[in-house]
């Protein structure tokens, strides 16, 4: 099969949950004997990385800040860029893996029998992708409530709350008419399927945990001095949730 994975960053511009997912998806499906293009945001010249051909568009380079005011301008962009990429047309399946690029695409009647959305954070559920409230799980999530209280315990300005508030429900509403048109969609837990199911109850979903590095099936053979009872791989930082998952 010919797979398109749409992913707005890539390792090594940027290096988090999203962006390695998507290189571990596109190598895997190589090794299987598909034809795997990652389209992403820049403008570096094409080129094969592990099998994989990488194409990178400034359209799907909008700075962060900037695309919760953008999104309708965001999305029509990316949408008439793709109109002109073989790579779009030929494609078997297009795979948006992170949250701006399930946005942009969802709805888009081109490709809507082959559009699926791997939704592997909580960017499409909660204003600051993090379903946290200080050092605890938030329990009013934000689609319920029309705004989020995590916001005003943040120490910035007022000035920086005021455009986040505004950015958010502009961002909102666009995202949530935006999802009722998603009809397939990986999710990589069953909280996130719940969640997602309470704003589109129709979606289609399957269950599909994040991938690992090959080399990690065989850390078990390694000799270690001592018993390691946790590990943890990723930034401390309080949106990660290591505090909560410690105070548990």
């Amino acid at each position: 099969m010919n797979i398109v994975l749409v992913s707005s960053a890539l390792i090594p511009r940027s290096t988090g949950g999203v962006e390695v997912l998507t290189i571990l998806l596109a190598e895997g499906f190589a090794r299987l004997g598909h034809s795997v293009c990652i389209i992403t945001g820049g403008g570096g010249p094409p080129r094969i990385q592990n099998g994989v051909r990488i194409i990178e568009i400034p359209e799907l380079d909008l700075p962060t800040h900037l695309k919760g005011f953008l999104m309708p301008v965001y999305a029509w962009r990316i949408q008439r860029k793709f109109r002109s990429l073989d790579e779009i047309q030929s494609a078997d399946i297009v795979n948006a893996v992170d949250l701006d690029s399930i946005i942009s695409l969802a709805g888009w009647k081109e490709i809507q029998d082959k559009y699926i959305a791997t939704i592997q954070d909580y960017g499409l559920v909660c204003a600051n992708g993090l379903l946290l409230d200080g050092n605890s799980v938030c329990p009013n999530h934000c689609h319920t409530k029309g705004s989020f209280g995590c916001l005003r315990k943040r120490k910035i300005s007022l000035f920086h709350k005021a455009y986040l508030e505004i950015a958010y429900r502009i961002r909102k509403s666009y995202r949530d008419r935006k999802l009722s048109h998603i009809q397939r969609a990986i999710c990589v837990s069953k909280f996130v399927e719940n969640q997602i199911k309470k704003i589109h109850p129709m979606i289609k979903t399957h269950i599909i945990g994040n991938c690992l590095p090959r080399e990690w099936w065989y850390l078990k053979d390694q000799k270690i001095e001592r018993d390691i009872d946790i590990l943890y791989a990723g930034r401390l930082e309080s949106f990660k949730g290591a505090e909560v998952f410690c105070d548990t």
